[in-house]
């Protein structure tokens, strides 16, 4: 343990090196480096700055994995990276609820949140494939739909209608001689 001069100049710099352990308040002004730290309170970075958390290596090793969340313009990025070898990881949001918020500046709505039971989507969504929306994939089709009012335009194609009358009022099917009809 370095020995001090008594009083301390608070205008010097001092070298610490070794474990210290402080009672009470420690006030630090310009740069403190630690390896390890244990806060309470609020620990604040300064304009500019940028959050670091490392899965492997550090900010000096050629392979590493990390989570960073920094500003980037006028937007927040929270992404995970990697130098080298390392690899660049899945990002799990777990919790009761998880939502997606949109934040207006006067208000906040949800636009999207999943629970045990549900996705739930307050907006429309966009799949940005010529300004159209999609409700699924061609490979990767939704079970059943529900709907009140259908209004289509473009193509209508099913697959494995009935060829006889299945006697279920609204239900098509298709018959031999391949004119479609409904179920009464």
């Amino acid at each position: 343990m370095p020995i001090f001069p008594k009083p301390i100049d608070l205008a010097a710099d001092y070298v610490w090196t070794g474990d210290h352990t402080f009672d009470g308040v420690v006030t630090c002004n310009g740069d403190f480096n630690a390896v390890d730290g244990s806060f309470t309170g609020n620990l604040t970075s300064e304009v500019g700055g940028s959050y670091k958390l490392y899965n492997l290596g550090d900010e000096s090793a050629t392979d590493s994995e990390f989570v960073s969340m920094a500003w980037d313009a006028s937007k927040l990025k929270i992404l995970t990276d990697k130098t080298g070898s390392g690899a660049v990881r899945d990002i799990e949001l777990s919790a009761n609820q998880v939502a997606l918020k949109y934040n207006s500046g006067t208000s906040v709505s949800t636009r999207v949140s999943c629970d045990s039971n549900s996705i739930k989507v307050w907006r429309n969504l966009y799949n940005g494939v010529n300004g159209l929306y999609a409700c699924g994939l061609s490979t990767n089709r939704w079970s059943t739909v529900f709907s009140i009012n259908g209004n289509f335009s473009g193509n209508i194609t099913a697959e494995n209608l009935p060829t006889s009358d299945p006697g279920v009022p609204g239900q098509f099917y298709v018959t031999t001689g391949g004119a479609l009809k409904v179920s009464q």
